[in-house]
């Protein structure tokens, strides 16, 4: 880039103070301005073309400034997205590979526990009903202390299930995020407070129809500004 069409930051400065002080002092005007009469409209509107030069001239002066360096920048960024998209690309597949592995692994040792939690759930279930019609015999044996005794021990049995340890680890620094989300599956079931109007078709409507459509539910509002044009 050629650092002769760049401005030094000491120019910059300087000529940006004095386009302040000028804008300032055409604020000041324009806050001081009293319109009484037809000849103070159209001051306002004399100045409103001048203003907008002004504006114009200084964002010119910006442009020049700036358009080289943007032109650059752009350059720059486009060379170095080529090995950023594909370093990115890598990485999501690292941890595509990582999720599904890691998923696979925790669904079987999940199946893995539903299996022996479901056998103990059956061998506390035999315990206690054994234990049950030992109390039943004892009680018709007259034995009902001992019958009590049956059936506290049956209260306190319960499923006991060696728990998985083969479920996968996860690597150092990682873990999951949830991500939750929604989808539409029957629109004319969800609630109202749930729908949104859509603000931006209705503004069309607005503007093509100037308000003369009737739409229940809502009123259309004229906000009349005064444009002038240079």
């Amino acid at each position: 880039m050629d650092l002769e069409v760049i401005k030094s930051a000491t120019d910059i400065e300087t000529e940006v103070k004095e386009r302040l002080e000028e804008a300032k002092l055409i604020c000041d005007q324009a806050d001081g301005l009293k319109i009484t009469s037809d000849d103070d409209v159209q001051y306002a509107k004399d100045n409103i073309i001048v203003i907008r030069k002004v504006s114009k001239d200084i964002d010119d002066i910006r442009v020049s400034i700036t358009k080289p360096m943007d032109a650059m920048k752009k350059k720059i960024k486009a060379a170095y997205d080529g090995p950023i998209t594909i370093l990115t690309t890598a990485l999501n597949v690292y941890s595509k590979k990582m999720s599904v592995y890691i998923a696979e692994r925790t669904k079987k040792a999940e199946a893995q526990q539903r299996k022996l939690n479901a056998i103990a759930d059956e061998k506390a279930r035999k315990d206690k009903e054994k234990l049950e019609k030992k109390a039943v015999k004892a009680e018709e044996s007259g034995k009902t202390e001992v019958a009590d005794s049956l059936r506290e021990q049956k209260e306190m049995v319960v499923p006991e299930a060696p728990v998985i340890t083969t479920a996968p680890v996860m690597p150092k620094g990682s873990y999951w995020k949830d991500n939750w989300s929604v989808q539409i599956i029957d629109i004319d079931k969800i609630p109202r407070e749930y729908m949104q109007p859509n603000m931006e078709a209705l503004n069309k409507i607005a503007g093509a129809t100037k308000g003369t459509l009737k739409i229940a539910g809502v009123v259309f509002v004229n906000d009349r500004k005064l444009i002038s044009r240079s």
